[in-house]
């Protein structure tokens, strides 16, 4: 217990050592069983990525499994499962946002590829990543307007590298909404701009 206690004290001040991920996992899954906590990708159909070592040998699979994609999709996507199979790390922290709530949680295995049948989750959920889940169920309304905008992007995989502070706060339940300065417009879409800028390497 006091190991527990001296944690709680000084919890996740790494966080500001590691990236901090993004995720939406819109179809069935298990990513919060006790069983095996998890976060999870689709784009499964072009199979195990484990031996693939740069973004042009990606983009070779990629154009093998849908060799119709749309060049703008096709940058998207593969900004996407790059980021999820190769730029993610062990220790790295992750924000599953889920419907009205969101989890946070900590990355704790490399990218594996998981293509077993289970009946709970869907099956284009193969591309897999241990966690573990640090707090659940945080009522997105109790964020600041930005940071609840942040979670409602359309991607799968993104950064919230902005938000460390928020997050730090949230784990050590220090957050205040109403602390948080709302930034201008302007200053929203400067902070979206980086995100696509990078999916500009596979177009």
């Amino acid at each position: 217990n006091s190991e527990e206690i001296d944690e709680s004290q000084n919890k996740y001040s790494d966080i500001f050592n590691h990236n901090v991920y993004g995720i939406h996992i819109k179809m069935q899954n298990t990513a919060l069983s006790e069983e095996k906590p998890h976060i999870c990708i689709g784009w499964s159909a072009m199979g195990d990525l484990s031996d693939v070592a740069t973004k042009d040998e990606l983009g070779v699979k990629y154009d093998a499994t849908w060799p119709d994609a749309k060049v703008r999709k096709r940058g998207q996507d593969l900004g996407q499962v790059w980021r999820f199979a190769k730029e993610m790390q062990i220790g790295d922290y992750v924000v599953f946002a889920d419907g009205d709530v969101c989890h946070i949680g900590q990355i704790t295995s490399n990218y594996y590829f998981d293509d077993t049948p289970h009946e709970d989750q869907d099956a284009d959920y193969a591309n897999t990543r241990n966690v573990k889940w640090l707090k659940k169920d945080i009522l997105r309304s109790e964020l600041s307007e930005v940071f609840h905008r942040s979670l409602m992007t359309a991607m799968s995989v993104w950064t919230l590298n902005d938000y460390k502070s928020a997050i730090s706060d949230l784990l050590n339940d220090t957050y205040k909404k109403d602390e948080i300065e709302l930034p201008d417009d302007n200053d929203i879409v400067v902070m979206a701009t980086p995100e696509i800028a990078n999916l500009g390497v596979f177009v």
